[in-house]
């Protein structure tokens, strides 16, 4: 009876012994780091949102102050201002944009082709526009524009994360349409692109990109 009642104790304290090492060891465990980064994965959810309610607070998805900016109508003429960020633009297939389910997409001709444009900092107010072109700068080097009409607003876009827009296709040699949105500092630009009617090249016109008057 004492052997048992021993083996039961030794048993027993064996199995204490146990969790209370399981539970030491798995008490500081995460899957999650300790610290978060923008996934380009998903799109940007703000937690909080400035006067404009345009998400100028950021939570968690956004590393340091996004400077406020101004509430944008048309029409607007441009002041030119070369873009100096980097993008991603080129075409993509129905297959490509149906692998980023999680990804904002605009059909403005659904017998045209898919174009995909990506930055590499995050952006506000993301918006497609048509623009006019007008006069030539002071210099008459540079082409001015005047956006017309807001075609399609997306919204916020992650850094590196895809927003994908069906042709918008027009005639002519100057562009028609620009892609607009605001960036970390709270300047507005607006960038022209451009499908060429003969060989249907995707252009985007970094040189001719312009700010709000």
């Amino acid at each position: 009876m004492k052997k048992i009642i021993i083996t039961a104790l030794v048993i027993s304290i064996l199995a204490l012994a146990f969790f209370a090492c399981d539970s030491s060891t798995t008490a500081g465990y995460t899957s999650e780091p300790p610290y978060s980064v923008p996934d380009s994965s998903e799109p940007y959810e703000p937690t909080d949102t400035d006067e404009n309610g345009n998400g100028n607070n950021g939570g968690g998805d956004v590393i340091g102050q996004l400077v406020p900016y101004e509430p944008f109508t048309t029409p607007s003429i441009g002041v030119p201002r070369p873009f100096l960020g980097n993008a991603t633009y080129r075409y993509v297939t129905q297959q490509y944009v149906n692998t980023h389910p999680n990804s904002p997409r605009f059909v403005y001709n659904d017998e045209g082709n898919w174009m995909s444009f990506a930055f590499d900092m995050h952006m506000r107010d993301v918006m497609f526009v048509r623009i006019n072109p007008i006069e030539l700068d002071d210099d008459g080097d540079i082409q001015n524009y005047e956006v017309t009409e807001i075609i399609h607003r997306v919204g916020t876009l992650n850094v590196n994360h895809p927003v994908f827009i069906q042709t918008i296709g027009h005639y002519g040699t100057m562009p028609a349409q620009a892609i607009g949105f605001v960036m970390p500092d709270g300047t507005r630009y607006f960038v022209p692109f451009d499908q060429s009617q003969m060989d249907g090249s995707l252009s985007f016109h970094y040189w001719a990109a312009f700010t709000p008057r």
